[in-house]
């Protein structure tokens, strides 16, 4: 077995060219379990790279396929942002991040249409509606028939839609369902399918109570694109960080992406005659990453603290005046699914809560509070030293953050994101008053050989947001790495809620338990039904009937992990969970 076999625990060189990319460990941070809090900074920048050149002969999201690809759209975009927002739209869809992300996207959009006397032509739509923006909602990705239904609601009125189904991994049944009724439906809409696998990697699963896999989908959009009526957007970025974390670098060149189609749109209907090219706002975004990652001893403090807070039974929380709030609620919101975490262990809040949103079911308190007012009133009485608040700026304005929330016994910390350098030394001039001061300053010059002043003026909320995006990525990972919650760079606290996760349990059994999956597969069903002899019955009831089951109980198993510890001289035991 090659050394890539050995590092992919107990995979053989056959399995790994049947599990999609998304899924596959990542080589560069396969020690990051047992890496200084200064290396995970590290390394995490290091595989985030790849997003723009994952290795040689293949240039990540600036593959020249990729990019011709989209300089069609880009025309397609255009024509649709010209017509009546009545009778035409663009729809963005997904689950989870994916979803989260079109919403982010939509909304950003939308507003700046609005800001040039256009009306908002974009729509977002996310499996579990507006809940799941803020919470996981796992188990509605696998409903093919409930995108088509939503998807149907949206556009009744429309004759003409731009639909992006946005799966990482090309596997939501959600999204699938959507694809597939554009594809019945081509006189009325455009599908474009964005992913980060291969064609062939798309899971090819019988999804339940429908006649197709996504595998088979893809084929069809495939054939839809080489007649010209579909687009597939699938660049190859590497694996994740964090095996399987689709939030990181798939989120964030999901963002990049669609940000940078977007924004030349916009500029060009707004006859902006210097608009730069959709590549060389996407390098523009590469700036950003390298600027966002800079100051390495600022944020392995941040996630020093962070894992701190989280050993110790604190928090964290991100409190915000502005848009930039929404990016700190995403990162909270995909805590749990990813480590395993409780609701409350990260949290996100804004100044006016749903108002500031912007969702379009408005207000959601009644299944959770996210304004900075209900956290001044009923979060800061339970605060102890244990607890962490990071503050996210823009713009070095702090006046917002009142003397009650300064005041109080938590440790605090300040992200501060702007397009210039402050007048005065800014870190000197607001005092004591927090732990960490972490400024990202993103000024015009960096971007002056890629971008003209009109796109940079355009981009520059955008370039702070993906900075941003990078920052709350980096601390929340860091620290739930330090609590345990990552076994060399696999989440080991997975939670069983829909068939993408149990196939992920499955996998992590067979890794780690060194068996055939078929074992794997009994191992969990027996862990589910707490029992050592599965009925017939149980053995042969459908993936969506073991989740239900599993999603009743709590950690039903435990496998004991043994690392050898690089900087001890001694072993040490991990327990990995899986969260049922």
């Amino acid at each position: 077995m090659s050394e890539k076999g050995q590092l992919m625990l107990g995979h053989t060189m056959e399995q790994l060219k049947l599990l999609p990319i998304t899924e596959q460990s990542n080589l560069i941070t396969k020690d990051i379990d047992v890496a200084s809090v200064q290396d995970i900074v590290r390394l995490l920048h290091e595989a985030d790279k790849q997003i723009f050149s994952y290795r040689a002969g293949n240039m990540g999201i600036l593959e020249r396929g990729i990019e011709l690809n989209l300089e069609k759209l880009l025309i397609m975009v255009c024509d649709i942002l010209k017509m009546n927002s009545d009778e035409c739209a663009i729809v963005l869809s997904g689950c989870g991040t994916s979803g989260r992300l079109a919403f982010i996207t939509a909304r950003t959009f939308n507003r700046r249409l609005l800001q040039v006397g256009r009306e908002p032509m974009f729509h977002y739509l996310i499996a579990g509606e507006d809940e799941a923006l803020l919470l996981s909602k796992e188990l509605t990705e696998d409903d093919p028939i409930s995108g088509i239904m939503d998807l149907e609601k949206l556009t009744k009125n429309h004759r003409r839609v731009l639909y992006f189904g946005i799966t990482c991994g090309l596997s939501a049944p959600y999204v699938a369902g959507q694809l597939d009724y554009c594809l019945k439906n081509l006189d009325r809409f455009i599908p474009i399918l964005v992913g980060f696998n291969p064609i062939e990697c798309a899971r090819d699963v019988s999804i339940e109570n429908w006649d197709k896999t996504f595998l088979q989908v893809v084929k069809l959009m495939s054939n839809a694109e080489k007649e010209g009526n579909a687009f597939i957007i699938n660049p190859i970025i590497g694996e994740e960080p964090i095996t399987g974390s689709t939030r990181m670098k798939c989120g964030t060149s999901t963002k990049i992406l669609l940000e940078s189609i977007f924004s030349c749109a916009v500029l060009k209907i707004l006859d902006c005659s210097k608009c730069c090219t959709i590549k060389e706002l996407i390098m523009s975004y590469e700036v950003v990453e390298n600027v966002a990652f800079e100051q390495v001893e600022n944020m392995a403090t941040l996630i020093s603290i962070g894992g701190q807070c989280l050993n110790s039974g604190g928090h964290i929380y991100y409190l915000s005046n502005t848009g930039l709030g929404i990016i700190g609620i995403i990162d909270a919101s995909e805590c749990t699914p990813t480590f395993g975490a409780d609701i409350n262990d990260v949290r996100g809040f804004l100044i006016g809560g749903f108002i500031m949103m912007g969702n379009k079911q408005g207000d959601l308190s009644h299944v959770m509070k996210i304004s900075v007012e209900y956290f001044e009133a009923e979060v800061i009485p339970s605060l102890t030293p244990n607890d962490l608040i990071i503050f996210i700026s823009e713009n070095y304005d702090i006046d917002w953050i009142g003397r009650k929330v300064l005041d109080c016994i938590a440790m605090k910390a300040l992200l501060c994101f702007s397009d210039s350098v402050p007048t005065v030394n800014f870190k000197d001039a607001i005092g004591c008053c927090f732990t960490v001061v972490h400024c990202i300053t993103l000024p015009r010059a960096l971007f002056s050989s890629l971008c003209d002043d009109q796109t940079f003026k355009f981009c520059s909320s955008l370039f702070k947001e993906i900075a941003c995006k990078w920052t709350c990525n980096v601390i929340s990972t860091g620290a739930h790495i330090l609590k345990g919650k990552v076994y060399e760079n696999f989440m080991i606290d997975v939670k069983v809620s829909n068939n993408k996760l149990f196939n992920r349990a499955v996998s992590l059994v067979q890794k780690f338990g060194e068996c055939s999956r078929n074992d794997a597969y009994s191992a969990l069903l027996r862990s589910i039904y707490n029992t050592n002899t599965l009925t017939a019955i149980q053995e042969n009831m459908p993936v969506s009937e073991h989740i239900k089951t599993a999603t009743k109980g709590q950690k039903v198993f435990s496998m004991l992990l043994f690392h050898h510890h690089h900087h001890r001289d001694y072993f040490y035991s991990s327990v990995c969970s899986v969260t049922l």
